[in-house]
């Protein structure tokens, strides 16, 4: 009876563990753009770095199921152009990058599509207004790729680029 009750108990604090490990984390959003690789920092991307680039202005139709049709004009560069400020080099050692938001959100890009003219870029001005922080402060960052129209892989409160590896995927 105390083997099964110590089972029990060890179920139930692997099961507590392993729930609390997959709670998104907040992290902060502090007008840097991380990039990292392998669990090591590659370098960081500033706000005034990034909206000293050559900026695009750009018209996005969302479809989106939860809040309907919606037409924004963004403003931001080109997510190779920003990845060029570290090392232009790093898109041809990687197959693919994930966006991370600090809010966990994640979404998966590949090298080809980064590279693609006029389809991925971080964006940091919405119909002609700062994007926002997820605590107000206008120095927020966006992902957009402008072939997705339902906005499935934006990455809202964008704060790290990760670079994945063929075999990581």
């Amino acid at each position: 009876m105390k083997k099964l009750l110590l089972s029990a108990l060890l179920l139930v604090a692997l099961l507590f563990a392993a729930c609390s490990a997959r709670q998104p984390q907040m992290r902060e959003e502090t007008g840097q753009l991380a990039f990292t690789a392998e669990g090591a920092s590659l370098g960081v991307v500033d706000y005034q770095q990034l909206v000293a680039l050559d900026s695009y202005l750009r018209q996005v139709e969302i479809h989106s199921a939860g809040e309907g049709y919606s037409v924004h004009q963004y403003r931001g560069a080109r997510l190779r152009d920003v990845i060029a400020l570290l090392d232009a080099s790093l898109l041809e050692q990687y197959a693919a990058v994930t966006a991370i938001g600090a809010d966990d959100y994640l979404a998966a890009i590949g090298v080809d599509e980064v590279l693609m003219e006029n389809n991925a870029f971080v964006m940091w001005e919405d119909n002609g207004e700062p994007i926002l922080t997820k605590d107000g402060e206008p120095y927020g960052m966006r992902l957009v790729l402008l072939d997705d129209s339902y906005a499935m892989r934006y990455t809202k409160y964008l704060i790290e680029i990760q670079f994945l590896t063929a075999e990581q995927l």
